[in-house]
């Protein structure tokens, strides 16, 4: 995070209990939650956040 400047939130089991709300029984698991608190991506497993359609909706959700 501080190596590549990126100023927003990540939360880790170890270092956030509010993941207990999230329901999560597989590691990975991986949200992404829009400015308004809404979960727009959530990917339990393995993924490719490189793919061209994850790019697409974070480049849509920053213009908001």
């Amino acid at each position: 995070m501080t190596k590549n400047g990126y100023n927003f939130k990540v939360y880790t089991p170890l270092e956030a209990p509010i993941i207990n709300q999230f329901k999560v029984s597989s590691i990975p698991h991986t949200f992404l939650i829009d400015q308004k608190g809404t979960i727009v991506i959530d990917k339990n497993g393995a993924a490719n956040w490189n793919s061209d359609t994850v790019k697409a909706t974070i480049d849509k959700l920053l213009l908001l």
